[in-house]
């Protein structure tokens, strides 16, 4: 970012959020919830899980204690939100917007799908990069990707893997 020019920090769309884009972030945070559920369920991803994991890999530590959850949301809710949107929605968009926003979004999404290295999951991915594209794009700012992407986390953290024994 330092070694481009000053407007394509402009172009990252890195400014805040209005009281007016609440509704969108919730109805966005809502239908990103429900899509995902439905294309992992599609897909075969709901599986009976004791507790949350990160790619079937690291599997979170919680004991209950609240320094434990606090870690839990900082490391796997709010850094990849942060990180992942400020790269494809952020960066990559600007960067790839010369050749259109359609192709910007496509483009950013699918690398993010496959940024997650789940073959299985790659429609729930490429849902997911469409739709904060969008959020993005809407809004005109990467912060609302940013709050409806860690929304999801949480989602994730705390709900999904409950939902999924519920399910099988």
């Amino acid at each position: 970012i330092r070694l481009k020019p000053r407007e394509f920090v402009k172009s990252m769309r890195l400014g805040g959020l209005r009281l007016s884009h609440l509704f969108l972030l919730l109805s966005a945070s809502l239908m990103l919830i429900t899509g995902c559920t439905l294309l992992g369920m599609l897909c075969g991803m709901m599986t009976a899980q004791p507790s949350f994991t990160l790619y079937d890999t690291f599997a979170s530590v919680n004991d209950g204690t609240v320094g434990a959850t606090i870690r839990l949301i900082l490391a796997y809710g709010l850094l990849p939100a942060f990180c992942e949107e400020l790269v494809f929605r952020g960066i990559l968009c600007a960067e790839l917007e010369k050749h259109g926003i359609l192709y910007a979004s496509a483009v950013s999404a699918l690398f993010f799908a496959f940024l997650h290295f789940d073959l299985t999951a790659l429609p729930v991915y490429l849902f997911s990069g469409v739709l904060l594209a969008l959020v993005m794009y809407v809004t005109r700012s990467v912060v609302a990707a940013m709050v409806t992407h860690f929304a999801y986390n949480l989602f994730g953290i705390f709900v999904q893997a409950g939902l999924s024994g519920y399910c099988k």
